[in-house]
């Protein structure tokens, strides 16, 4: 029976293998440009977790699938730790309460067809080929069964696409998913906080921390802070990119203000991209 079940897979795995290089030639999935939180340094004890916020609307608006998540990886080895769908990732707990070790990890936006997943893993095929896969789970153990089958402690993004494309074909479900080009996926610097018993709130307080407060119907105001006088460049942008607003000018030391007059702006929702001292921070601006 054994043998039997291993001829059949190797025909469907020959059959469908061309397959692979036409998936997803009609997929609309989009993982678009996901902003990146302010705070590019965050401590493993896990005391500051909602810095990592992320404000990825943009992204999920665009996405066209039913799901959106990130898939975070060890930027020195590319293995993949996890996954989070708000941009929030415990890096206080890897195993057993241990916290990840200090580090560069970055977040890959990924868009995906929940139905079309639970397609795949569903195919008694690929089960078959996997065993560790039993029916309907969630993507962050689907992770967990790769490496398992795989049989390695590294499990890098090419992997496991290589995996959900072989998965696919076997199935026959048309997968349809997309990743963020590399240069759009952002980092984080993970600092081990409790080993240098110090705080790291000179790195992850940003020299610009802005807000905007709604002035009636004509107007927003920008608030910002800079630790001394500096160049800063303001720039405004509807989601399909088109510039409204490009200025620069020099700040106080201190608190700055910036009214931003909207009256003229067709209702919806604007990226405001504010750089100081090399540092860019981004945050959405809503015009009803």
């Amino acid at each position: 029976m054994q043998k039997h079940l291993l001829s059949c897979l190797l025909f469907v795995l020959l059959e469908t293998w061309c397959n692979l290089l036409l998936a997803n030639t009609h997929c609309p999935a989009e993982a678009g440009v996901p902003t990146a939180p302010f705070y590019t340094h965050i401590c493993n004890d896990g005391s500051d977790n909602e810095k990592m916020l992320l404000r990825n609307e943009i992204a999920l608006q665009n996405s066209n699938t039913s799901l959106y998540t990130f898939i975070v990886s060890n930027d020195a080895n590319g293995d993949i730790i996890g996954t989070s769908d708000d941009g929030i990732f415990d890096f206080s707990n890897k195993d057993n309460g241990t916290p990840y070790p200090a580090g560069e990890y970055c977040f890959t936006g990924f868009a995906y067809n929940q139905d079309e997943f639970y397609q795949m893993i569903e195919n008694p095929y690929v089960q078959a080929l996997n065993p560790c896969i039993e029916g309907r789970m969630a993507f962050q153990d689907f992770i967990a069964c790769v490496r398992d089958h795989k049989g390695t402690d590294i499990v890098a993004l090419d992997d496991l696409l290589r995996e959900l494309n072989l998965y696919a074909a076997i199935a026959k479900v048309d997968w349809c998913y997309d990743v963020v080009e590399d240069s759009a996926k952002y980092c984080l610097q993970v600092i081990d906080c409790e080993q240098q018993n110090t705080s790291i709130s000179h790195t992850k307080t940003p020299t610009v921390a802005p807000t905007v407060q709604l002035l009636g119907d004509q107007s927003h105001l920008l608030n910002f802070y800079t630790s001394s006088s500096r160049l800063v460049r303001i720039q405004v942008s509807d989601l399909s990119g088109r510039v409204l607003l490009k200025q620069s000018f020099a700040s106080l030391e201190g608190n700055n203000q910036l009214n931003i007059f909207t009256a003229q702006w067709e209702s919806g929702l604007y990226v405001i991209n504010l750089e100081a001292n090399q540092e860019s921070h981004f945050m959405r601006l809503l015009v009803q």
